[in-house]
């Protein structure tokens, strides 16, 4: 399957939190799904977003043009009190109950922590939905060495907080930054063995 990938306006959030109208932010998206869905993609998978309101806009946009199913996975962060809130304070059971009410075949989350920390949140997310869930970490929290930005988990860690991941009743696994296509073809093969 091929999943065409819708991510944020760059960084103009959707109003209240942000400068541009939802109207606005659905028109953008409403272009990106249209000519995803021409190209063929089987799914569109809306990620790597920090506002829950723009996650709706392009959930609105998508069903507005084609009856794709959408994947709708949002991007937190471990705040100070220990919770996990994506940057504009979204927590987890009010995105993923929304995004399941939105519309989305499948809610999780992506990108900002390694597979170590995704452990845990994808737990948490387990336990609020009852439709599939999609995680995708990070291979780590991005380290600059010199010149180069480097991603610190090897694939035999991120492979075995993954098959931790999957024991969790998670549906969907993937990865982030810092992966590779070394990483998702050591995954799959691991989880064929095991089906």
């Amino acid at each position: 399957y091929v999943a065409g990938d819708i991510g944020p306006l760059r960084d103009l959030l959707v109003e209240p939190s942000g400068t541009i109208s939802a109207d606005k932010a659905v028109d953008a998206f409403s272009e990106q799904a249209e000519a995803l869905s021409r190209a063929g993609a089987d799914v569109i998978i809306v990620e790597t977003m920090f506002d829950l309101n723009e996650s709706l806009a392009a959930i609105k946009a998508i069903q507005s043009v084609c009856s794709l199913p959408i994947l709708a996975t949002l991007t937190f962060q471990r705040i100070p009190s220990g919770e996990f809130a994506t940057m504009m304070g979204n927590r987890v059971e009010v995105g993923m109950k929304t995004l399941r009410d939105a519309g989305a075949f499948a809610v999780g989350a992506n990108c900002a922590i390694g597979s170590d920390a995704m452990v845990d949140l994808a737990r948490e997310i387990r336990d609020l939905v009852d439709i599939p869930v999609i995680i995708q970490p990070n291979a780590g929290i991005p380290e600059i060495k010199g010149l180069k930005t480097v991603y610190p988990e090897s694939v035999d860690f991120f492979l075995k907080n993954i098959r931790i991941i999957k024991s969790e009743g998670i549906e969907i696994v993937g990865g982030c930054c810092g992966t590779t296509p070394e990483y998702i073809r050591v995954i799959a093969e691991t989880l064929r063995r095991r089906c």
